[in-house]
């Protein structure tokens, strides 16, 4: 099974890109998933969390995810206030949405991919809303989906209004890393 914790402010999308992984992954391989939020005050701005799992055999686990196999982090300024390598497993991965290496951010104790998401997603929707961007980073990344199925779930998920430019993002973050496999 595969466990994903994403780091996120409230308006930021995190839940949003925590389902289009679950999805994109169905529609990639066909597995079973699961996605679900952790809200504290819920409020704009403040600290959200998300999780997905996905397996190949149906998921009958419902609990809070505390050991991940990856952290996906949408906003630079939670590493201030949450560790996101503490419950990161043996041979994770955390990427983090940023300009800076994750030497300059001092994560230490696991493999970190940094990737400048704000600048993709302020490029194409004039906002800083990354989580389409880093949905696709740690999808491609992890392998748990490619670009069509990442595609397909944001036609999917997403109101149309908001689609194609969240398509222009998953093809830019191809564009930039290409189709990797961890």
């Amino acid at each position: 099974m595969i466990q994903i914790k994403w780091y996120a402010r409230g308006g930021q999308g995190g839940f949003t890109a925590c389902r289009l992984m679950a999805l994109a992954a169905v529609k990639h391989s066909g597995s079973y998933v699961q996605a679900f939020p952790s809200f504290g005050p819920e409020r704009r701005g403040a600290p959200v969390f998300g999780f997905t799992r996905i397996d190949e055999r149906p998921i009958r686990d419902h609990s809070q995810i505390y050991d991940y196999d990856y952290a996906v982090v949408i906003d630079q300024t939670l590493l201030e206030s949450q560790d996101v390598m503490s419950g990161l497993k043996e041979g994770g991965t955390v990427f983090v949405n940023s300009t800076r290496t994750p030497e300059e951010l001092g994560l230490t104790g696991g493999k970190v991919v940094t990737f400048d998401a704000d600048t993709i997603s302020l490029e194409i929707l004039k906002a800083k809303i990354s989580n389409t961007a880093m949905m696709a980073v740690a999808a491609l990344y992890s392998g748990v989906a490619d670009r069509k199925g990442m595609e397909d779930a944001c036609r999917e998920l997403l109101p149309e209004r908001i689609v194609k430019k969240n398509l222009e993002i998953i093809e830019r973050v191809c564009g930039e890393i290409g189709e990797v496999r961890a």
